[in-house]
């Protein structure tokens, strides 16, 4: 059973939540690992129909030699690299928010399509990610350098705006047992807290 909290105990031992992505920085050697994992996976199977035949054997072996070699080279190429989102606070947070209203003409983008929005389309994703990225640290002006880039496609753009939206608007919860008061978690606390949608770079 967990101990009653304190005030003094919220306030010191409370940390922020945190979120950690990865990202692809060079798309070819992710395939060639994707591709190889296939392989992998299809001399496992041929193996599984034939487990005494050596060239079925064999056949596994170099795959995932093979394997271990591309993710090895990808590593040591910064294929993939992860990113730490920290939350800023609340207060900061709707604070944020307010200083990036949606526009008029995005307004009424959003209700025709059966949607509201809460937070310029443009310039909040970007404000958003860049004050709640703890690593690598960026500044407004080079994530939005990511935004304008022709390098970066929305799917990936958007993984940053929803990394960033959720580590300042999810509950995080810790079942710790039978006897724990753990519950799932809940919605956005935020009032500011906007719903994600595909950012849109600025024109």
């Amino acid at each position: 059973m967990a101990r009653p909290a304190t005030a003094d105990h919220l306030r010191s031992k409370k940390k922020r939540a945190t979120k950690v992505i990865e990202v692809v920085l060079d798309p070819d050697a992710a395939q060639a690992v994707r591709d190889a994992e296939w392989k992998v996976d299809e001399a496992e199977a041929r193996l599984r129909l034939s487990p005494d035949d050596e060239n079925a054997q064999a056949a596994v072996w170099a795959a995932k030699e093979e394997l271990g070699g591309l993710r090895a080279q990808a590593a040591t190429d910064d294929a993939v690299v992860t990113l730490r989102f920290r939350a800023i606070g609340h207060v900061a947070y709707d604070e944020l928010v307010r200083a990036h209203p949606p526009v008029a003409d995005q307004i009424v983008e959003a209700k025709a399509a059966g949607g509201d929005l809460n937070y310029n389309a443009y310039t909040f994703p970007p404000a958003v990610v860049a004050a709640s990225l703890e690593e690598p640290k960026m500044t407004l002006a080079e994530v939005a350098e990511l935004w304008e880039s022709p390098d970066w496609n929305l799917a990936e753009l958007s993984a940053l705006f929803s990394a960033a939206v959720e580590v300042n608007s999810r509950r995080v919860t810790l079942d710790l047992g039978k006897d724990s008061s753990g519950t799932a978690p809940t919605a956005p606390k935020s009032d500011g807290a906007p719903t994600v949608a595909s950012p849109t770079a600025s024109s």
